[in-house]
């Protein structure tokens, strides 16, 4: 696609954002149809506030990672738990 290793990295977490805030608003809609208390509204609030922020600060943390060392060992990663979710699968624990 001749898109840059970090520009691509830096885009998916720019998608970050609108998947947390649709995941926050399908979620309200579901509890403004069960007439919530204040407290259930703090807790939607509160939630999605923590999950944007811990997000951000992974996203920085993995960009900086990547920058440094590469998409090598984020590969092995993947590959790993793939390989493990599909020895899961056939042995249907």
């Amino acid at each position: 696609l001749g898109i840059g290793r970090i520009p691509a990295v830096v885009f998916s977490f720019q998608l970050m954002g609108p998947i947390i805030l649709g995941a926050a608003l399908w979620t309200g809609k579901d509890l403004i149809q069960t007439h919530p208390t204040g407290t259930d509204l703090g807790i939607l609030v509160t939630a999605t506030i923590v999950s944007a922020i811990t997000g951000a600060v992974a996203a920085r943390l993995l960009l900086r990672f990547i920058t440094r060392s590469g998409l090598g060992i984020f590969a092995l990663y993947r590959v790993v738990i793939g390989l493990a979710m599909v020895g899961l699968l056939i042995t249907r624990i």
